[in-house]
């Protein structure tokens, strides 16, 4: 039987927008999957303190959770958002430079070089909001 569209009368060919489609299905699969990963090594029950987290940091930056996991954007802004995550991921969640690395598809000198421009006193004043967010400590 001939497909709409199908001119030759072979089986038509894949939507132009599939491969757009599939790219974005991907996409955001692989933020679940983090977050689950995230959330998994910190002891959190859900993904819902990984996402607790995230959202703080995105009300407090301004920019969607996405763009903080993604990493596609280098504004100023952006970058020490992302940063500021590792250095969370790093002190509350005691992870290791390549397991943020492989969670957020970055080698582990990038981490290690994002996590060392924060300065500390900013990564410790995030604790007590981790708190208020019932995320306790954040450590195994």
């Amino acid at each position: 039987m001939e497909q709409l569209g199908d001119t030759t009368g072979t089986s038509a060919q894949a939507h132009p927008l599939s491969e757009t489609n599939r790219a974005t299905i991907n996409a955001v699969a692989q933020q679940q999957t983090a977050k689950h990963l995230v959330s998994e090594w910190l002891g959190i029950a859900s993904a819902k303190g990984v996402d607790s987290l995230l959202a703080l940091l995105s009300e407090m930056s301004g920019m969607p959770a996405s763009l903080i996991l993604s990493g596609k954007n280098r504004t100023p802004r952006e970058v020490k958002t992302r940063q500021l995550f590792w250095a969370c991921l790093r002190e509350y969640g005691r992870m290791s430079y390549p397991e943020i690395g492989a969670l957020v598809d970055r080698s582990h000198t990038t981490i290690m070089h994002g996590v060392a421009q924060v300065p500390t006193e900013v990564v410790q004043s995030i604790k007590p909001m981790l708190n208020k967010l019932d995320m306790g400590d954040m450590t195994r």
